[in-house]
């Protein structure tokens, strides 16, 4: 959903149904106005106006240049819809935007260092502020199984 195309949408002059029907494919626009696919059922579905009107107003926006098929209907694919983007953009930069200790916004240093292999050993603890993996011995990890099974017996 992008309220950037949204809100792009809302300020063109189009007459009402189409206008609701480009409110309805701009919800699932990406933010740079790209990749918009949901089916006309769908969006017939969504405005409450019948199909064959929702493919007269899916028309009406391409003609306009409101709308552009980026890739056309084939077998077992649907239409992928791209918005036409006004000229200052749709309302913000696409840029990553930077924090104060230079890592972008989307990650703000919280990622996981969890290697995939050791992953499945709850015992092993592997984090990239660490310098190197803690691991326990054979006889801790057997012990600390041991005591985990006697906890989960039910007791008799």
């Amino acid at each position: 959903m992008s309220i950037f195309v949204m809100n792009h949408v809302w300020s063109l002059d189009l007459p009402p149904t189409t206008k609701y029907v480009a409110v309805a494919l701009a919800d699932h626009a990406h933010d740079d106005g790209l990749e918009a696919r949901p089916s006309q059922d769908y969006l017939s579905r969504k405005t409450g106006i019948s199909v064959r009107h929702v493919r007269r107003c899916l028309h009406d926006l391409v003609e306009r240049r409101v709308i552009y098929v980026e890739r056309p209907a084939a077998r077992g694919r649907c239409t992928v819809y791209g918005f036409t983007p006004p000229e200052g953009g749709f309302g913000r930069s696409l840029e990553p935007v930077k924090n104060t200790n230079g890592r972008s916004s989307g990650s703000n240093g919280r990622s996981s260092g969890t290697v995939w292999a050791v992953t499945h050993d709850p015992l092993i603890i592997n984090n990239r502020n660490d310098k190197k993996a803690i691991s326990y011995s054979d006889d801790v990890r057997r012990q600390t199984i041991t005591d985990i099974r006697a906890l989960l017996r039910p007791s008799s």
